[in-house]
Protein backbone atom coordinates (compact mmCIF):
# COMPACT_ATOMS: atom_id res chain seq x y z
CA UNK A 1 0.00 0.00 0.00
CA UNK A 2 1.35 3.54 -0.82
CA UNK A 3 1.14 6.72 1.59
CA UNK A 4 -1.38 8.10 -0.57
CA UNK A 5 -3.58 4.84 -0.69
CA UNK A 6 -2.94 4.84 3.30
CA UNK A 7 -4.10 8.14 3.59
CA UNK A 8 -6.98 7.73 1.74
CA UNK A 9 -7.85 4.54 3.44
CA UNK A 10 -7.46 6.38 7.15
CA UNK A 11 -9.56 9.17 6.09
CA UNK A 12 -12.30 7.48 4.47
CA UNK A 13 -12.47 5.18 7.97
CA UNK A 14 -12.16 8.64 10.31
CA UNK A 15 -15.09 9.88 8.48
CA UNK A 16 -17.15 6.92 8.09
CA UNK A 17 -17.08 5.74 11.98
CA UNK A 18 -18.58 7.20 14.93
CA UNK A 19 -16.85 5.96 18.17
CA UNK A 20 -13.66 5.13 18.94
CA UNK A 21 -12.59 2.99 22.01
CA UNK A 22 -10.74 5.53 23.95
CA UNK A 23 -8.27 3.51 26.90
CA UNK A 24 -7.12 5.06 29.72
CA UNK A 25 -4.81 4.03 33.03
CA UNK A 26 -4.25 5.43 36.39
CA UNK A 27 -2.14 3.53 38.97
CA UNK A 28 -1.71 0.65 36.66
CA UNK A 29 -5.98 0.26 36.14
CA UNK A 30 -6.77 -0.02 33.03
CA UNK A 31 -10.35 1.23 31.40
CA UNK A 32 -11.84 1.68 28.20
CA UNK A 33 -14.83 3.98 27.12
CA UNK A 34 -16.53 4.61 23.62
CA UNK A 35 -16.93 7.86 22.70
CA UNK A 36 -18.21 9.78 19.44
CA UNK A 37 -15.34 10.86 17.62
CA UNK A 38 -14.38 13.75 15.15
CA UNK A 39 -11.16 14.09 13.00
CA UNK A 40 -9.88 17.08 12.15
CA UNK A 41 -6.47 15.88 10.69
CA UNK A 42 -5.12 13.51 12.80
CA UNK A 43 -6.46 15.20 15.61
CA UNK A 44 -9.51 13.83 17.31
CA UNK A 45 -12.50 15.67 19.28
CA UNK A 46 -14.93 14.17 21.57
CA UNK A 47 -17.28 15.50 23.77
CA UNK A 48 -17.44 13.76 27.83
CA UNK A 49 -18.71 14.57 31.42
CA UNK A 50 -16.05 15.67 33.35
CA UNK A 51 -17.27 13.46 35.50
CA UNK A 52 -16.51 10.51 33.64
CA UNK A 53 -14.13 8.02 34.59
CA UNK A 54 -12.25 8.29 31.18
CA UNK A 55 -12.06 12.55 31.78
CA UNK A 56 -10.88 11.68 35.35
CA UNK A 57 -8.44 9.48 34.44
CA UNK A 58 -7.21 11.94 31.43
CA UNK A 59 -6.68 14.82 34.12
CA UNK A 60 -4.56 12.36 36.45
CA UNK A 61 -2.49 11.17 33.02
CA UNK A 62 -2.68 12.25 29.64
CA UNK A 63 -2.00 9.21 28.09
CA UNK A 64 -4.33 7.46 26.09
CA UNK A 65 -4.57 4.57 23.18
CA UNK A 66 -7.52 4.42 20.83
CA UNK A 67 -9.12 2.06 18.58
CA UNK A 68 -11.65 2.42 16.11
CA UNK A 69 -13.01 0.27 13.21
CA UNK A 70 -16.31 -0.36 11.28
CA UNK A 71 -18.65 -3.28 11.91
CA UNK A 72 -17.42 -6.47 10.97
CA UNK A 73 -19.15 -9.94 10.65
CA UNK A 74 -15.82 -12.62 10.70
CA UNK A 75 -12.18 -11.49 11.96
CA UNK A 76 -11.14 -11.83 8.21
CA UNK A 77 -13.26 -8.24 7.63
CA UNK A 78 -11.42 -6.38 10.67
CA UNK A 79 -9.80 -3.30 9.68
CA UNK A 80 -8.78 -0.61 11.89
CA UNK A 81 -7.14 1.90 12.95
CA UNK A 82 -4.98 1.95 16.19
CA UNK A 83 -3.00 4.38 18.05
CA UNK A 84 -1.45 5.74 21.29
CA UNK A 85 -0.62 9.54 22.53
CA UNK A 86 -2.47 11.87 24.90
CA UNK A 87 -5.32 13.98 25.23
CA UNK A 88 -6.38 17.48 26.88
CA UNK A 89 -9.24 19.83 27.49
CA UNK A 90 -9.96 22.34 24.43
CA UNK A 91 -9.36 25.50 25.73
CA UNK A 92 -9.88 28.54 24.54
CA UNK A 93 -12.69 30.49 22.53
CA UNK A 94 -11.31 29.78 19.17
CA UNK A 95 -10.19 26.07 20.14
CA UNK A 96 -13.47 25.34 21.60
CA UNK A 97 -15.44 27.24 18.45
CA UNK A 98 -13.62 24.78 15.95
CA UNK A 99 -13.82 21.51 18.25
CA UNK A 100 -17.87 22.35 18.35
CA UNK A 101 -17.74 22.90 14.63
CA UNK A 102 -15.71 19.79 13.49
CA UNK A 103 -18.00 17.74 15.90
CA UNK A 104 -21.34 19.42 14.47
CA UNK A 105 -20.35 19.11 11.27
CA UNK A 106 -20.10 14.83 11.93
CA UNK A 107 -22.95 14.65 13.80
CA UNK A 108 -25.86 17.29 13.08
CA UNK A 109 -27.67 16.07 15.49
CA UNK A 110 -25.52 17.10 18.39
CA UNK A 111 -26.37 20.73 17.48
CA UNK A 112 -30.39 19.91 18.23
CA UNK A 113 -29.74 18.74 21.34
CA UNK A 114 -28.29 22.41 22.41
CA UNK A 115 -31.03 24.10 20.55
CA UNK A 116 -32.67 25.44 24.15
CA UNK A 117 -30.23 28.09 25.72
CA UNK A 118 -31.20 27.13 29.29
CA UNK A 119 -30.59 23.37 28.86
CA UNK A 120 -27.24 23.92 26.92
CA UNK A 121 -25.64 25.93 29.66
CA UNK A 122 -26.70 23.58 32.32
CA UNK A 123 -24.75 20.41 30.08
CA UNK A 124 -22.05 22.52 29.52
CA UNK A 125 -21.50 23.08 32.92
CA UNK A 126 -20.22 19.09 32.73
CA UNK A 127 -19.32 18.15 29.55
CA UNK A 128 -16.00 19.54 28.10
CA UNK A 129 -14.48 19.03 24.89
CA UNK A 130 -10.90 16.97 24.72
CA UNK A 131 -8.76 16.72 21.57
CA UNK A 132 -6.30 13.32 21.42
CA UNK A 133 -3.67 13.74 19.21
CA UNK A 134 -1.30 10.69 18.13
CA UNK A 135 2.27 10.53 19.24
Amino acid sequence: MTLEEFETAVSSLLNSVCAMTLATSVDGRPWAADVYFAATGYEFVFFSSLASRHSLNLVANPFCAATMHPSAASWQEIKGLQMAGTAEFVTGVEATMHAFSVYFAKFPFARDLMSNPLEMTQKALNVRAHRSRVN
